[in-house]
């Protein structure tokens, strides 16, 4: 029975884990895209 319950603690460590880097890689991507749309924007800006 003890080992059942550290299966079931590893399994919910890591899908908190998995939730926590994907929320992070959304971020990160979040960022990249603002960051390229505002080089995008002030580069058209630059231009006229």
């Amino acid at each position: 029975m003890h080992t059942v319950i550290k299966v079931i603690v590893a399994i919910l460590a890591i899908v908190i884990a998995w939730n926590i880097f994907k929320s992070l890689l959304g971020l990160l991507l979040g960022v990249a895209l603002a960051a390229g749309l505002y080089v995008g924007a002030t580069k058209l800006l630059e231009k006229k």
